[in-house]
């Protein structure tokens, strides 16, 4: 049976380290990982961190727009952000996975950034992959209330009207660095909401 898939978001440029080493983990208890690619850094005083493996001959917009497809085509998104650390561009790639409705782990709690962290979802990787194997964490996706009214879906639609891959290359020239039915997913508990001024600087 074929475990399953995620894609991994943080600063590569400041945690690349520790990104890896959670790859590894997560591999090891044999989930996929899609994204990033395990491999060197390249040009590491570009803007946009670009990967050995990235075909040289790909925009960074191009790159970006694939990086997306991968994050959207996993069954979880795990966040590595030690010290709590969000940057520019993992909150960007971020609020694009939690407004899809993926499920979203976190290495550490999330530190000046606005954003919704349900109970039992900051594990570190070893905690995650226990939880995947013995069932009590879940992958399966979380979903919005169904209700919503006929004009509230005419108004996300005439603000979200293109491709999720159209929008992402919009914002990759800011990036610097590259189903179960388990309870542990499905709860509703209260949630505890991380806010403030987000940190100044780039991911």
């Amino acid at each position: 049976m074929t475990g399953p898939s995620v894609s991994l978001i943080g600063s590569f440029r400041r945690h690349y380290a520790e990104i890896q080493e959670a790859a590894r983990v997560l591999t090891a208890a044999g989930i996929t990982v899609k994204s990033p690619p395990m491999s060197r850094i390249i040009d590491p005083e570009r803007d946009f961190v670009r990967f050995a493996e990235d075909p040289p001959e790909a925009t960074d917009l191009e790159i970006q727009a694939a990086t997306m497809a991968k994050i959207y085509s996993s069954d979880f998104v795990y966040v590595v952000n030690p010290g709590g650390y969000i940057g520019q561009m993992t909150a960007h790639e971020l609020g694009r996975v939690v407004e899809r409705g993926m499920a979203v782990y976190y290495a550490e709690l999330p530190q000046g950034f606005p954003i919704e962290v349900p109970e039992g979802t900051v594990l570190s990787a070893k905690e995650l992959a226990a939880g995947l194997a013995s069932g009590r964490v879940g992958t399966r996706p979380f979903r919005r209330p169904r209700g919503r009214s006929a004009a509230n879906r005419r108004h996300r639609h005439l603000h979200h009207p293109r491709s999720a891959a159209a929008c992402a290359t919009d914002h990759a020239r800011h990036r610097t660095s590259p189903g179960d039915a388990s309870p542990a997913w499905r709860f509703r508990p209260a949630r505890r909401i991380t806010g403030g001024d987000s940190e100044a600087g780039t991911s």
